[in-house]
């Protein structure tokens, strides 16, 4: 049925993992945030492909629930985003804590025959790693593709270019918005958010024929987009600095880590399993809810998942008595920790 706007259209769908082209990558069945927060087993061996915030999450998660974990990053290191010394923090609680990080290293061709087995990454150096399982945390791109924009003059699965006020700034008379993800400014959940806030006080102003005020700060500018957007990444820690020569108000918060002992691990494998295999998981807090990757607008953006269910539970707490948790999701996290 088609639908007509007397004002405006906004597009907010979000983004979608980026995948390398390589050969063989199809059949070597390669997680992604997704399958990296869904899955019902612990692998013996995860290789992670990219140093950003889904992969040190998830380099976390796994490796406090027991599996070996390989972080290989490209030459800009982790958390190439940040400033240089939180990447460099978390690298070196990581080695401290036994996750083998690798800087500077490419991948050039993946391969697990016949869809089952291991999986191997050859490297751009010539070496090869092995592992169970391979997640690749490579970027995102986003869901543009099949919506129609070749009707109004944009390219399909293209990013949009947005001004203060989130209008698209490629399509005359300046009905369309973009939010979210797809405008490439802020990938995490609270900035769409706050698009969100800003662009609606926008569009109903125009509507009214009020003024509208897109000055820095004013009501109808994103200005924090580009000035102030908070991220936190949930990961293994081992101090809390703020280095004298940063340049922003950064804090690394992270506190002490150990790699569990082997029946440490047991225990948090067979209670992550039994949370699983029961389908108990959502009663109760994740067994990753520490280090989970941001949930972006249709996938796994922004505002990380162990951030919201922590904030959830502290709201909930404070309102009415706690809901019932699967006991074996209780053991897990005490086993991890």
């Amino acid at each position: 049925m088609p639908l007509t706007a007397r004002h405006a259209i906004a597009i907010c769908t979000g983004s979608r993992p980026a995948l390398p082209e390589l050969a063989g990558l199809a059949e070597a069945r390669p997680w992604t945030n997704r399958q990296a927060t869904d899955s019902r087993a612990v692998p013996g061996r995860l290789a992670i492909v990219g140093g950003g915030g889904v992969g040190v999450e998830m380099a976390s998660a796994w490796h406090g629930l027991g599996t070996s974990v390989t972080l290989l990053a490209q030459a800009d290191g982790l958390l190439p985003r940040m400033e240089p010394f939180a990447g460099e923090l978390v690298a070196r609680a990581f080695t401290d804590a036994g996750i083998d990080v690798r800087i500077g290293v490419t991948v050039t061709g993946v391969r697990r025959p016949g869809g089952t087995g291991p999986v191997i990454l050859t490297l751009e150096d010539g070496g090869e790693v092995e592992a169970d399982e391979v997640l690749f945390a490579t970027g995102r791109q986003p869901l543009t593709g099949d919506i129609g924009l070749d009707t109004v003059g944009l390219e399909p699965g293209s990013w949009l270019e947005v001004d203060d006020t989130c209008r698209v700034r490629a399509v005359d008379d300046g009905w369309l918005y973009a939010l979210g993800d797809i405008n490439h400014h802020a990938l995490l959940t609270h900035q769409g958010k706050y698009q969100a806030r800003i662009a609606s006080a926008a569009i109903a102003a125009r509507a009214a024929g009020q003024p509208v005020d897109p000055a820095p700060w004013g009501a109808h500018a994103i200005t924090a987009d580009y000035h102030a957007v908070p991220q936190v990444f949930w990961t293994c820690r081992a101090s809390i600095a703020r280095p004298a020569s940063s340049s922003h108000n950064t804090v690394v918060a992270i506190q002490p880590h150990r790699s569990p002992s082997s029946p440490e691990r047991s225990a948090a494998v067979k209670a992550f399993t039994a949370c699983r295999s029961a389908g108990a998981a959502a009663a109760g807090p994740s067994v990753t809810s520490r280090a989970t990757p941001s949930r972006s607008n249709s996938t796994g953006r922004g505002e990380s998942a162990g951030g919201g269910r922590a904030r959830a539970a502290r709201e909930t707490s404070s309102r009415s008595p706690a809901p019932a948790r699967c006991p074996a999701s209780a053991a897990a996290i005490h086993a991890v920790r």
